[in-house]
């Protein structure tokens, strides 16, 4: 029989960074996104998520097609922040 050393214990969060956790929870959502066939999860914000929704629908598609497009031609190594960017852009177009 093989022994496993026993688990360490994750260090505690300091009290900020758990306020900081609960404080971008309440105002965030994890998605689950299908991305030509792979399915992952980005945590966004209700705000840009509207604007997914809202482009979507003035594009004629999905917000899961968007989001391939996004992942695609993205800069970045973190889905959410290129999707974050990409409304960004977007708004600042329509300006």
């Amino acid at each position: 029989m093989i022994r496993r050393p026993p688990r360490s214990t994750p260090k505690p969060s300091s009290a900020a960074s758990d306020v900081y956790k609960r404080q971008f929870m309440a105002n965030s959502n994890k998605r689950t996104v299908n991305i030509d066939g792979h399915i992952t999860s980005v945590f966004l914000e209700n705000e840009f998520w509207e604007e997914i929704i809202k482009l979507s629908k003035k594009e004629n598609t999905t917000p899961d097609r968007i989001i391939s497009k996004i992942d695609k031609n993205k800069n970045t190594s973190n889905l959410s922040s290129a999707i974050r960017l990409y409304v960004l852009n977007h708004l600042k177009d329509q300006l």
